[in-house]
């Protein structure tokens, strides 16, 4: 352990975001080396004549700062370096030959300077006070007015009173879920589909049967023969455009056929189409044929910061 006591002369701020600074100070002037562990809470509490819960804090803004790593029952530790360059011990380092599929988004570098600009341009809003405050269940009304004209752009008719705002397709995935298998915790999905709604359903107690695909998609013959052995099921889940994982787009045809076997079979159908707005000449979504029956996603994020 080090002897390093942090100097909080001529800092500002609270005193736990000083210990903070000043830790960050020492590592960059070489007092602080990586490896070296920092006092413990208690000790540089009384050295400093603070409370235990403002070390606290100071390590934990230091942590997320990426300047030291904590490991319950053997201490704080410097990662050295600067935030930028400082990895952290406790997660794998990155390797730069490695391509990460695990996660499926757009390139957004083109959208950077874009959404910068709109940023800055909500700190000078006259408005922002008003985006500050709680609003409605449903969103801002000239929110669902600009969703409504977005969403036009796919070719389905969408009006502002029939939009709700969400915060993400997640969920909104799990609030219909919740909503459409209220009678029948059962619902149909794709046979190969996104993970995290095979665990919305298992976190909901909703019991899942996968429907067939081919390169098309979700086969509107596999689906009407689950539909008939399992009459009380009244939602299937399933995305009809670049589907996650295996990228295949229905045509109009296979998106009609599917509209009829809902329509036959009382099915609700749950339309995730966060990656339409990618696929050049794409077809109209499911909604637009079955309108009466279908709940349909969509995604900003996925298009402007996904994170």
């Amino acid at each position: 352990m080090t002897n390093w006591r942090p100097v909080l002369a001529g800092m500002s701020g609270p005193k736990y975001r000083a210990i903070a600074d000043a830790i960050e100070a020492a590592i960059a002037q070489g007092a602080l080396s990586p490896g070296d562990r920092l006092p413990p809470q208690r000790t540089l509490a009384w050295d400093l004549g603070v409370t235990v819960g403002t070390v606290g804090r100071a390590y934990a803004l230091a942590e997320r700062r990426q300047f030291v790593a904590g490991t319950v029952g053997r201490g704080t530790f410097v990662c050295g370096g600067t935030a930028a360059a400082t990895a952290n011990p406790l997660l794998p380092a990155p390797d730069g030959n490695i391509t990460d599929l695990s996660i499926n988004a757009t390139l957004l570098d083109s959208t950077a300077s874009a959404f910068a600009e709109t940023l800055t341009g909500l700190t000078r809003s006259a408005n922002l006070a008003r985006l500050l405050e709680y609003t409605e269940p449903a969103g801002h009304p000239e929110h669902r007015d600009a969703a409504a004209r977005w969403i036009a752009r796919t070719g389905l008719a969408a009006y502002p009173h029939d939009i709700i705002l969400t915060a993400g397709a997640q969920q909104a995935l799990a609030a219909t879920i919740d909503v459409v298998t209220q009678s029948t915790r059962h619902m149909f999905l794709e046979r190969l589909t996104y993970p995290v709604l095979k665990r919305i359903a298992a976190i909901r107690g909703v019991r899942i049967t996968g429907i067939a695909l081919d390169e098309e998609g979700m086969v509107p013959a596999a689906l009407d023969a689950a539909a008939r052995a399992a009459p009380d099921v009244r939602a299937v889940a399933l995305v009809p455009t670049l589907q996650n994982p295996t990228a295949a787009t229905m045509s109009v045809a296979r998106r009609q056929a599917i509209a009829e076997v809902a329509r036959a079979r009382n099915l609700v159908i749950i339309e995730d189409d966060v990656y339409g707005y990618v696929a050049p000449n794409r077809p109209p979504p499911i909604a637009t044929f079955a309108p009466e029956r279908t709940v349909y996603l969509t995604s900003a994020s996925k298009c402007t910061a996904p994170g």
